[in-house]
């Protein structure tokens, strides 16, 4: 699941990303299709307390009636405020629509995205990084010194391995972590009494190292 978690974040700013689009053409097409214009009333209709307002507007000499309802009281003869639709002028609206909302989805979506796609982009990296040093670096084996459990606030712990290796050209002890990772590995090297494990070394970089944990699960 962890491998996975950049992916994920991919996919779900992709989805926020479109529908933050989608969200901001409708606000495009909604302010370049409404006009605004003084609306007067013509008749109020009372029905459960609940006010019904019959509005006359006047656009290019015709006459358009359109039905809305008002949360303030008016009289027949006042005049408010309403925005007509270009092509179908008897659909008002009291307010259009703000730009912040789908802007702020919009921003949120290529946040995610970017988030994602720098995980995935880190994930293919190290992958790659792996497969090299297994086909170039130096194989060695070294002694599993503890398995750990990495403590987290939220979640399940995740387990790693901490191994040892003397090496016998200088005679110096050599320490290395493996990831992290959800299997339980202490479970693993104690069933299958394990005491060691390949590590792959870069030639010129031995602070680049990788413990094959795919081994011995």
């Amino acid at each position: 699941m962890k491998n996975k978690i950049g992916l994920i974040i991919l996919i779900v700013g992709i989805g926020i990303t479109i529908y933050g689009y989608f969200g901001y053409t409708k606000y495009q097409d909604e302010h370049n299709r409404y006009v605004s214009t003084l609306a007067t009333i013509d008749q109020v209709e009372i029905n459960n307390n609940t006010r019904l307002y019959k509005l006359r507007i006047e656009v290019n000499n015709n006459t358009y009636e359109s039905n809305i309802r008002l949360d303030e009281d008016y009289e027949i003869g006042n005049t408010v405020k309403v925005y007509y639709d270009k092509n179908y002028p008897n659909n008002t609206k009291l307010k259009l629509s703000t730009i912040y909302k789908p802007l702020g989805i919009l921003i949120t979506g290529v946040i995610v995205f970017l988030l994602g796609f720098i995980l995935c982009i880190r994930k293919v990296l190290n992958n790659s990084r792996i497969k090299n040093l297994k086909k170039n670096g130096i194989l060695i084996n070294a002694m599993i010194q503890e398995v750990l459990v990495v403590p987290k606030d939220k979640g399940k712990n995740p387990y790693k391995i901490r191994a040892q290796y003397l090496n016998p050209q200088d005679n110096k002890t050599y320490f290395f972590e493996s990831e992290e990772v959800e299997t339980d590995l202490k479970d693993i090297v104690s069933k299958k009494n394990i005491r060691s494990i390949p590590v792959y070394l870069n030639k010129k970089k031995t602070s680049d190292y990788y413990v094959d944990i795919d081994s011995i699960r």
